[in-house]
């Protein structure tokens, strides 16, 4: 018999072994794109203000950026990059927030089958922030 407060040794089937390095795998994943995101996010919010800046400016050329160094363009074209460049960076967030979607939906699927299984030998809440 065991002590109270102890639970019994629970057998973990290989399929659950799987299933568990699976939502691991997701979890550590979802992680990492949830940082990306908030980067990127911030990253969006700095080109908005920096066009909407070039489009309160009076000057008729603009310093763009292009990897290290600064390249100075007409204003017209400058406005152009700027747009181009947020038109990219926000299908780049749109795409890790469906995979990062995509990832929670078969985390919780796995959630759901383990915690079936396994009851509350196993703990799969993640540390949201």
């Amino acid at each position: 018999m065991m002590p109270p407060g102890q639970d019994a040794e629970i057998q973990v089937s290989w399929e659950d072994q799987q299933r568990i390095n699976s939502f691991s795998r997701l979890n550590a994943r979802n992680l990492e794109l949830k940082a990306d995101l908030k980067a990127k996010q911030a990253t969006q919010t700095l080109m908005k203000d920096a066009l909407t800046d070039m489009l309160m400016a009076d000057d008729e050329d603009i310093f763009i950026q292009v990897g290290e160094g600064y390249v100075l363009q007409p204003k017209d074209d400058a406005e152009k990059i700027l747009e181009s460049r947020t038109t990219a960076l926000e299908q780049e967030i749109d795409a890790i927030s469906g995979e990062i979607s995509k990832n929670s939906t078969s985390m919780m699927e796995l959630k759901a089958l383990l915690y079936a299984n396994l009851g509350n030998s196993i703990n799969l809440e993640t540390e949201e922030k």
